[in-house]
């Protein structure tokens, strides 16, 4: 026998070794869980959970197994490009899948992967750069299998394949529409349990809590789950340390400060009859994107209630004609709730060297802050009486904290500008887009709306609210080691620094909490759930709670129920047929292509 053929008797030894190694384990052990649940004593329930997390280390050794012995053959002079020896290759990477997803491959998944995988690797080996690409790519392989499998010892699961893939992820499945993949993921595979994995390509793991009381749990305990220095540092790009940002007695100080102007009493109900009535023209018969007629109108109410500003006599230079920065104010906010959204989840980094649109985004928070804030805040400061606003208290306390500087009063002018009209303008826009679809539910929301009655209106609010929340997730932290319980009852840990992910819009569409009409608009499901805006049995919380609760929330029901009320008084509306939103996740919830109403205008 000559030495190649040595050679790969040893080889193809080890490989059968490492396979029978693994199913007589394997079997072993299933055996024992297979009679475990029919016997109900305490002993053999800890044996049993025991033997899972036996099984889950046997696949995580497997895996590094798998892996190894690859490099080494990779890295040996015997790596040949023969048929033998691709299915050498294709075998090792076989296991290693195997280990990695913690399910039997079948017939037509393991061929699939050693042919897309092991048969490219041994016949690329004898180039070396190749090689050393494929080392690479093994190496972080193998650090994502023992990344998965240390997460089900933990006892979290991520969708099988082909759904999660080596070193992507999540990420091919999941990019095109991030809320999609992950109601489907979470009706499909985990619709009791509520709690999975989503991986972002190449890093870290996000904890899904799509269950309502381990939500609740989540948000309302900031000191084990505060927001993470991602989530300050990716806002901070364009909120700097704004009300939404900033932490600890930075927040206090800021919500001290501007909490008062958002008090019901205080709100200029004329502001917003006016700048719903400026924005009329931008109004016709036909199919209209409401969108943009909402974030204008918003944007407008927002400045005079809330600053004492006209944003149409806004400029940047002298060739700025009027309107033109409230339009640019508008584009700015749905361009940067998109890119920070998207960043956020899939762990991008804000890099403008990588990112066209982050240098983008850059020039619009620049030119912002720069060419029109800046003046608003100097002609604000040089007047000798100054209204009683938002924009007054921010210069104002400058003479009491001397460390509160000019680029602070712009880090809350930017927030409040940014956050106090986004979120409103798409939560009209979607309920029109409802309206328009339930012309009976339009009809007596419209006889009520020229009452004092809101009873109709609050449960359309909190409806539309439900399918489209305006923040449609949140990000959290472990700040230490914890454990959370899923739908099942069974304890999950969370190591510290790990991040978790609240999808309100995912809880607000779950047919265990809501029904199985949970995708449809019907506003009178809450006719049995009492309380104001909010369910937080249900886990429905569109303007989160605690300290961090949305301060605007009185400001947002007032331009709701003067935008409704007085488009409805002069426009019919209907659906567009065969349109339908393309949601993006972002900060807020965007819409690609705008939101299309057609306005049929009513007989005087």
């Amino acid at each position: 026998m000559t030495q190649e053929s040595c050679a790969y008797a040893s080889r193809a030894t080890q490989l059968l070794y490492v396979i029978a190694t693994d199913c007589a384990v394997r079997l072993a052990l299933r055996a024992g869980l297979r009679i475990a649940p029919s016997l109900s004593t305490t002993l053999l329930y800890r044996a049993k959970a025991a033997a899972r997390n036996v099984i889950h280390f046997v696949r995580a050794a497997t895996a590094c197994l798998g892996c190894s012995v690859q490099c080494a053959a990779l890295l040996s002079s015997h790596c040949d490009a023969t048929v033998f020896g691709a299915a050498l290759h294709a075998g090792y990477l076989a296991i290693a899948f195997d280990g990695l997803f913690g399910e039997k491959l079948g017939r037509r998944r393991g061929v699939v992967a050693a042919a897309a995988v092991g048969l490219p690797a041994a016949l690329l080996a004898r180039q070396s750069i190749a090689r050393y690409a494929l080392y690479w790519a093994l190496f972080c392989l193998t650090k994502q299998s023992l990344q998965m499998a240390l997460w089900r010892y933990r006892g979290w699961r991520a969708p099988p394949l082909p759904i999660t893939l080596p070193l992507l992820g999540n990420l091919l499945p999941a990019a095109p529409a991030f809320m999609r993949f992950l109601l489907r993921q979470a009706k499909r595979h985990f619709a009791k349990e509520g709690l999975f994995l989503f991986w972002p390509a190449g890093g870290a793991p996000l904890c899904v809590i799509a269950h309502a009381k381990t939500a609740r749990k989540i948000l309302s305990d900031r000191r084990t789950f505060p927001k993470g220095p991602d989530y300050r540092r990716k806002f901070g790009f364009v909120f700097g340390d704004g009300l939404v940002t900033a932490e600890g007695a930075s927040h206090a100080r800021a919500r001290k400060l501007l909490a008062p102007y958002f008090r019901t009493d205080r709100l200029k109900v004329d502001g917003v009859l006016q700048a719903f009535q400026s924005s009329l023209d931008m109004l016709s018969e036909g199919d209209v994107d409401v969108q943009s007629f909402f974030h204008l109108a918003t944007l407008r109410a927002f400045c005079r209630c809330l600053l004492s500003e006209d944003v149409d006599g806004w400029k940047r230079d002298e060739n700025d004609a009027k309107g033109d920065v409230a339009r640019f104010v508008a584009e700015a906010c749905s361009f940067g709730s998109l890119v920070v959204g998207e960043h956020m989840l899939f762990d991008l980094p804000m890099s403008e060297t990588l990112f066209g649109r982050v240098r983008k985004l850059r020039r619009m928070r620049d030119s912002l802050r720069s060419k029109v804030l800046r003046p608003v805040v100097e002609r604000r400061r040089a007047l000798a009486e100054k209204p009683d606003d938002c924009l007054t208290a921010l210069i104002q306390h400058q003479s009491i904290d001397p460390t509160f500087t000019d680029e602070h009063v712009l880090d809350q002018l930017v927030t409040l500008i940014g956050a106090g009209h986004d979120t409103s303008a798409y939560f009209l826009c979607y309920a029109c887009f409802e309206l328009a679809r339930h012309p009976e539910i339009q009809d007596a929301l419209r006889e009520e709306l020229s009452t004092n009655e809101d009873d109709l209106f609050r449960r359309v609010v909190r409806e539309t609210l439900r399918l489209y929340p305006v923040i449609p997730m949140v990000t959290r932290v472990a700040s230490c080691s914890t454990s959370v319980v899923d739908g099942h009852g069974n304890n999950k840990s969370i190591p510290k620094g790990a991040r978790l992910i609240v999808p309100f819009f995912l809880l607000n569409r779950l047919p265990e909490v809501w029904g199985a009409d949970a995708a449809d608009f019907k506003p009178d499901r809450f006719l049995a759930i009492s309380g104001g805006v909010a369910a937080p049995a249900q886990g429905f919380l569109p303007f989160g709670s605690g300290a961090r609760s949305c301060v605007g929330q009185g400001l947002a029901l007032l331009e709701a129920r003067t935008f409704l009320r007085e488009l409805l008084d002069v426009y019919e509306l209907r659906p567009v047929p065969g349109f339908a939103p393309s949601i993006k996740a972002g900060v807020s919830l965007t819409s690609a292509g705008g939101v299309r109403v057609r306005l049929v205008k009513r007989a005087v």
